[in-house]
């Protein structure tokens, strides 16, 4: 169960989280964002991407779950490579609030009670 949680992380938050925290021009504006919004867009950018190489893989007759975690590891790799170690967004970035303890906690409860879905 412990790599199955590894492998949903490799999937749904990290290269959203690197592609988020990327160096560019952007980066103060993201930073300002409240923490909770920051998550999500980290998970929405990395769903996103998993969803296109979930059809790209399955339009070749290529795809499986293991695959697909090999190719985002690898995307996240080099996307860290090539920032340099540049990815903290800095003193400026604001702190998570209260308010974000909530949507964690219903994530808690559906993984205590829903996982593994199969």
């Amino acid at each position: 169960m412990f790599w199955m949680l590894v492998k949903l992380v490799i999937v749904g938050y990290l290269p959203g989280a690197l592609m988020f925290r990327w160096p560019s021009r952007g980066r103060p504006a993201r930073a300002a964002l409240p923490a909770d919004e920051r998550i999500f867009w980290a998970i929405i950018l990395s769903l996103t991407m998993s969803c296109m190489l979930v059809v790209t893989l399955a339009a070749a007759g290529m795809y499986t779950f293991g695959r697909l975690v090999g190719i985002e590891l690898g995307l996240s790799l080099v996307l860290a490579a090539t920032a340099k170690g540049d990815l903290r967004l800095g003193p400026s970035a604001a702190r998570a609030r209260p308010s974000a303890l909530l949507p964690a906690l219903l994530v808690a409860v559906g993984l205590w009670l829903y996982f593994p879905p199969a």
